[in-house]
């Protein structure tokens, strides 16, 4: 038998778990490893009545396979382990030595029954790397192991380590830092460096190279890499198919093991060929994807290719780039645009000096230009003074902020009014009217929807519900994102995306909008990028709502990490607000500081399951407004506590649950069983628990990681009330079938104690009846019998 499989899918452990299955402490079985020296001779030291099992196959030479023959002749059973990409390493040449020698050979391989190890579900990676995790993983390090990985779960392991190490860059294009990984010592990553053995310099070259690329169809890798270099490439299993498609790529996993062995200069040419190959692409209209175009604006060229070409490519990655801020690839792509003599577009330029030099430096520049006629531009150059002012330290609020501009009617006057509260922290007041009136009818969808969202923050601090047809303003916007008419507003735009994300968050609806939110995300420029936080967000959220405070404030201190730059500043002030709220819930500082708004502390209190946390004081809603929907669901919840009002407790954590709030459901869930087991009520005590047993479940599914750890789970209450003595063996003799007379007597009590106990005991294990009570105690209790002793 063969087992065959890409490297990384796990050979070993399967030969590992036939072994255990067989028995190998009896002696049935025999585990070789045939890149060890002496391997023939071993082979034929094992008697036929064994199992013989080879470890790496591949690597067998011609005298192992001469003894494995003579073994399986003599009437043994073998079963043997092949990586299929090092199929070429020599084994090939052994066996077609042995076919030379002895052409019956090949008919004994024919009859070989074969078994493909496939690549590992997403499901079944995510289990095996929380199970392995020293500590929760983020999402977005969560998803580069997952995306690098390829289904291949001695990949993810050692992912897993590196990533430990500090030696994973996760992202919209996770990479690896190379230069540590020699001290890692990754048995995966050495196997994935095998592949690679013998390779030209300049193949391993084209390898490296094509990594650094998006999946390309075969055609266009052969024209770049060559005909003969690409075989060489996909024989050896370096360049591989991506996922279900057609397309080529080389793994990040691969060829990091392989950049390190490529001469520098051989590797500065092969991107020199790449790079005039994709742009010559570019000109003849076929666009390069984000990731071609910014591989190609990194590569100097000097030769024959259009400067115009190559102007064109590196404006596009530098507006891309400066969406996230300013790095050090960024101020060299800068430098390389000035050399190009191209000047960049105006919003593209004052971005970029704002970014390198601060944002007085932008604002100044941004005077100095002329205020856009066209409205697209005209609203650009507006949202850039606003978010530039602020930054900048310009009271937005004075007349001078913006005295470049004329109102030419209410449209505009209305236009200079959102964007200026955007870009402040204060309560709207006397503005609210005029900025709901906006949101409700400006001619102009951006425009709209920064009104609805100046709203969100302006209403959720106080505890009131934004605007919930946001979602669907957003959308009629979502249609002109990207369009290249509309690009100079894509900072706005994704100033949009944030708010609108929060506004979901705000009004619980946030599950129902995120894959609006993605696709909103994947047409913008960076839409990776904006994706990443997005991810990060979504994962707070999930986070707290399972009780975990910790992993949210994590998750959300990540996306704060990587949201784009130029933001207004109500924006950022709102996240911060929160990511302190959690801060305070983490530590359980019921005495913050008076600027950590405490509407926000108290309902991030709640939804991890303490119902004290919010106070209704703290909660300021004006007469025409209505509260938010979890504003509402906690002062009913409290009501229905202090009223000790159990089915009204079961209504709020049912409902809870329906919008995937375990950890506040599971509190309401809790106090309902509290009350009904001092009132006996048995059959609801059993309702309670079933609840109970699905918010578990679904806590485990939302945090993974918590099925695979031994840290406790923050709220114990759901454990049951464990019997007295007494009662247990009251319902033990009930079990039996006895009558509570019969029990009075062997217990020396009244009838009526023992009705008491009886009551008491389905209560506490949620039993309706006596044939229920049964199955409670033997599940309750390992030790359960039905011979009662009385105490």
């Amino acid at each position: 038998m063969l087992l065959l499989g890409e490297t990384g899918l796990g050979h070993s452990h399967e030969l590992r778990a036939v072994q255990e299955r067989l028995g190998s402490s009896i002696g049935r079985s025999e585990l070789i490893d045939c890149a060890a020296p002496g391997t023939g001779e071993r082979v034929r030291s094992v008697q036929p009545h064994r199992v013989l099992l080879l470890d790496r196959l591949e690597r067998a030479d011609v005298d192992t396979l001469r003894a494995l023959k003579g073994f399986i002749e003599a009437g043994g059973h073998a079963i043997g382990a092949l990586e299929i990409s090092e199929l070429r390493s020599g084994y090939l040449d052994a066996l077609d030595a042995l076919i030379e020698e002895d052409p019956s050979t090949l008919a004994s391989l024919e009859n070989a029954a074969r078994i493909r190890l496939e690549p590992f579900r997403p499901e079944q990676i995510a289990e095996l790397i929380h199970r392995h995790a020293r500590r929760p993983l983020d999402s977005a390090t969560f998803a580069a192991i997952q995306r690098l990985s390829l289904g291949r779960p001695y990949w993810a392991l050692d992912l897993l380590t590196i990533s430990e190490a500090g030696q994973l860059v996760p992202g919209p294009r996770p990479s690896i830092r190379h230069d540590r990984l020699h001290e890692l010592n990754l048995p995966a990553m050495q196997a994935a460096a095998r592949l690679a053995h013998g390779l030209s310099p300049e193949t391993l070259a084209a390898a490296a190279v094509l990594a650094e690329l998006d999946p390309i169809d075969p055609d266009s890798a052969e024209d770049l890499a060559g005909g003969d270099l690409l075989r060489e490439l996909t024989d050896r299993g370096i360049a591989m198919q991506f996922c279900d498609s057609d397309l080529l790529h080389v793994p990040e996993f691969v060829a990091v093991s392989l950049r390190s062995t490529v001469p520098g200069p051989e590797l500065e040419q092969t991107r020199q060929r790449f790079t005039e190959g994709l742009l010559s692409l570019e000109m003849l209209g076929l666009p390069l994807s984000d990731r071609d175009a910014e591989f190609c604006a990194r590569t100097p060229l000097s030769g024959e290719i259009s400067r115009a070409a190559q102007a064109a490519v590196l404006h596009r990655v530098l507006e891309q780039r400066l969406v996230f801020g300013v790095d050090g690839l960024t101020r060299a792509l800068f430098l390389r645009a000035g050399a190009l003599g191209r000047p960049l577009e105006t919003q593209t330029r004052i971005r970029a000096l704002a970014g390198l030099k601060g944002a007085p430096t932008g604002l100044s520049a941004l005077i100095e230009t002329d205020i856009p006629e066209e409205p697209v531009r005209r609203l650009a150059h507006l949202n850039a003074w606003a978010v530039l002012s602020a930054e900048a330290g310009v009271d937005t609020g004075e007349a001078h902020a913006f005295a470049q501009f004329t109102p030419a009617g209410s449209a505009e006057a209305t236009t200079a009014l959102v964007l200026r509260r955007l870009n402040d922290a204060e309560p709207l007041g006397t503005d609210r009217a005029a900025i709901m009136a906006c949101a409700a009818s400006h001619p102009l969808p951006e425009v709209a929807c920064a009104a609805g969202v100046l709203h969100a923050l302006d209403a959720a601090p106080r505890g009131a519900s934004p605007i919930r047809s946001l979602s669907a303003a957003a959308r009629t916007l979502a249609g002109r994102m990207g369009l290249p008419e509309s690009r100079a507003l894509h900072h706005l735009h994704g100033s949009i995306l944030l708010g609108w994300a929060l506004n979901a968050l705000f009004t619980d609806t946030l599950r129902e909008n995120v894959e609006g939110l993605h696709r909103v995300a994947e047409r913008l420029p960076a839409g990776s990028s904006h994706a990443v936080w997005l991810d990060h967000l979504e994962a707070a959220a999930r986070a707290l709502s399972a009780g975990d405070v910790d992993h949210a404030l994590l998750e959300w201190q990540r996306m704060e990490q990587r949201l784009p730059m130029f933001l207004p500043k109500r924006l950022t002030h709102t996240i911060a607000l929160i990511s302190r709220a959690l801060t305070a819930e983490k530590h359980r500082d019921r005495n913050a500081p008076p600027n950590v708004a405490s509407t926000f502390t108290g309902m991030i209190g709640y939804l991890s399951g303490h119902l004290g946390s919010l106070d209704p004081s703290a909660v300021h809603i004006e007469t025409e407004e209505q509260p938010a929907p979890l504003v509402a669901i906690a002062a009913a919840h409290r009501r229905a506590f202090d009223q000790q009002n159990p089915m009204e407790l079961l209504k709020i954590a049912e409902h809870l649950c329906e919008n995937e709030h375990w950890a506040a459901a599971e509190n309401a869930a809790n106090a309902a069983r509290r009350i009904q087991l001092k009132r006996r009520a048995s059959g609801a005590v059993g309702r309670c628990d079933r609840l109970l047993e699905r918010i578990d479940a679904a806590i485990t599914l939302a945090l993974p990681w918590r099925a695979q750890t031994e840290t406790p789970r923050p709220v114990p209450q759901s454990a049951r009330t464990p019997l007295t003595a007494r009662e247990r063996t009251a319902a033990e003799f009930a079990a039996q079938g006895l009558a509570n007379r019969e029990i009075a007597e062997r217990m020396g009590c009244g009838v009526r104690t023992v009705e008491s106990h009886i009551a008491q005991a389905r209560a506490k294990l949620g039993a309706a009846n006596r044939s229920e009570l049964v199955e409670r105690l033997a599940q309750e209790h390992s030790d359960f019998t039905f011979s009662a002793r009385i105490p």
